[in-house]
């Protein structure tokens, strides 16, 4: 696994919002052996629950959080 370092940036997770897809589905398809495939339906429905952080205007994390109960 590779782990980014910013030592000039103190990232701070925010939640998504929809203007964030296109960035999300970029940091998904360039992490294909390490991230869970999602379709664009699929992260649409999830936004309400997806976090990400950003370098600049860059996504660099993201996580999506979903309840099972």
């Amino acid at each position: 696994a590779q782990t980014l370092s910013f030592p000039d940036v103190n990232p701070k997770p925010r939640l998504a919002a929809a203007e964030d897809l296109i960035g999300i589905r970029e940091l998904i398809a360039a992490n294909p052996e390490q991230v869970l495939p999602r379709t664009e339906n699929e992260l649409r429905e999830l936004i309400g629950t997806t976090w990400v952080i950003e370098h600049g205007k860059e996504i660099v994390g993201c996580v999506i959080l979903e309840i099972y109960s």
